[in-house]
C-alpha cells in the first residue's frame, strides 16, 4: 500500500514545482501536508467505521461537514499567506 503512494507524490511535487511560484511554495506544501494529515486521522469518522446502528452516541457528528470545514479553513489560510507572499518585496 505505502508503495501506490510514492509515484502520487512524485507526481504531486513536479506538479508543486511547475504551478506555483518559489515565493508561496512552501506555504503551499505544509498545506498539503496538513491536508494529508487531517484526511487520514478523519478518513475512519468520516467512513463511518464503528458506528452501530443500535447505539447512536457512537460518532453522533456529521463527521463528512466537519472535514469540509476544517479543509475550508486550511486552504483559505493557505491563500492569504500566499498572497502576502507574493506582495513581499
Amino acid at each position: 500500500m505505502i508503495l501506490c503512494g510514492r509515484p502520487l507524490v512524485a507526481l504531486g511535487s513536479v506538479v508543486l514545482v511547475r504551478v506555483v511560484p518559489a515565493r508561496a511554495r512552501s506555504v503551499v506544501q505544509g498545506a498539503l501536508i496538513v491536508t494529508a494529515t487531517v484526511l487520514l486521522v478523519a478518513y475512519p469518522m468520516v467512513n463511518g467505521g464503528g458506528r452501530l446502528p443500535d447505539n447512536p452516541s457512537i460518532l453522533p457528528l456529521d463527521y463528512p461537514r466537519n472535514l469540509v470545514i476544517v479543509l475550508v479553513v486550511v486552504w483559505a489560510i493557505t491563500a492569504m499567506l500566499v498572497v502576502r507572499a507574493a506582495r513581499r518585496p
